[in-house]
């Protein structure tokens, strides 16, 4: 449920911080706004955006896929042993060197697709692009709750 929390500025102006939580219960803000009722609507968009699926978490901006893959992915994964030494040999030969150094926010699909592309150009095989691809996929679908 969105909500709007008072806020005297130094100069007396009043402002309105727009809150609303995410699927797991953290608070976030949508902003600031003059009046309650465009900071309401600026959190309730939000909230729309969390349950249409296409919300992304700010916190993503800063963070780099290598952050993620390290502090958040892997380690809330449950798997067997040659399926995690699987996932980390595509991740250190192809996903980080590749992407692990941008922000979880600013990779494409196009980006995503001209890396696919490489791979084939440089002659790897069909079922390590997939493998590889996949991987990259589950760790990217994890931001959004889907995996």
């Amino acid at each position: 449920m969105a909500w709007a929390v008072r806020r005297v500025l130094k100069s007396g102006e009043v402002r309105y911080l727009a809150r609303y939580r995410d699927a797991s219960g953290r608070c976030h803000s949508a902003g600031t706004a003059p009046t309650q009722k465009i900071a309401l609507a600026l959190a309730r968009e939000q909230e729309s955006r969390i349950f249409r699926g296409d919300w992304q978490d700010p916190a993503l901006a800063r963070t780099t896929l290598a952050e993620y893959f390290s502090v958040r992915w892997l380690p809330n994964r449950i798997l067997e042993l040659n399926t995690c030494k699987t996932y980390l040999a595509h991740w250190r030969t192809a996903i980080a060197p590749e992407f692990g150094n941008r922000a979880m926010r600013t990779i494409t699909p196009g980006q995503v697709q001209e890396w696919v592309t490489r791979m084939q150009r440089q002659g790897a095989s069909r079922v390590t692009i997939r493998d590889r691809f996949r991987v990259l996929q589950a760790i990217l679908a994890a931001q959004h709750g889907v995996s």
